[in-house]
Formats: structure tokens, C-alpha cells, sequence
């Protein structure tokens, strides 16, 4: 299963209105397949490598 970073790589916006909207439809997505798998019986571990490149921090705090 692709982790959240892997899912999109490039993160080109060519359908939705905002990146957030790409963002929030990109999560949806991915909980819908993480929840089969769960609720399959299986673990399910997600280690997303790129996640440290490609998301960038916004806010005050710094929160992704």
C-alpha cells in the first residue's frame, strides 16, 4: 500500500480547486484502503520515507 508522500510523488494539482482540496481527497482515499486492510485482520504499518522531504511544515507551530 502506498504511504501518503508515495501516493502523489510530484503533487501536481491538475483536478481540484486547491491544493488542500488534493490533499483532503488523497486522505480520504488512502483511509478507505488502510481501513480494508485493518479491517481484513491484518497490521497495518504505514512508514512513509519521503514524508521528511516532500511535506512541508505550515503554521505557526510548524504542524504538518
Amino acid at each position: 500500500m502506498a504511504a501518503p508522500s508515495s501516493a502523489i510523488p510530484d503533487r501536481k494539482n491538475e483536478y481540484y480547486k486547491t491544493d488542500e482540496d488534493l490533499v483532503v481527497a488523497l486522505a480520504e482515499a488512502l483511509r478507505t484502503e488502510y481501513r480494508s486492510i485493518v479491517d481484513a485482520g491484518f497490521l497495518l504499518q504505514v512508514d512513509d520515507a519521503r514524508a521528511a522531504v516532500t511535506l512541508r511544515p505550515h503554521g505557526a507551530a510548524g504542524q504538518l
